[in-house]
């Protein structure tokens, strides 16, 4: 069985479940940059939902430099934390 989901902002959760999709997708890098009043209302688009996050793309930011003079591995390493923390927290 082929499934469909499709990558976009939050706020359209309540769309795509009303258009028939199976799940979403978010960016990663998106999710870490919310403010908490706003990851906490995703949570609860996601909570309410018969959808769910099931996949992440765009795992750093450009921003986050991985490679090169300029790394920050404190910088990368506590980015990943929240960013995977949040995304943990919507299954």
């Amino acid at each position: 069985m082929i499934r469909f989901g499709v990558c976009t902002k939050f706020e359209k959760l309540p769309l795509l479940e009303k258009a028939g999709y199976d799940y979403m997708e978010y960016a990663l890098s998106s999710l870490e940059k919310r403010s908490e009043e706003e990851y906490a209302e995703f949570v609860k688009l996601v909570e309410a939902s018969s959808l769910n996050v099931e996949a992440f793309n765009g795992f750093f930011p450009a921003d986050i430099p991985l490679v090169g003079p300029a790394v920050d591995m404190e910088r990368i390493a506590t980015y990943t934390e929240k960013a995977l923390g949040r995304a943990a927290r919507l299954g």
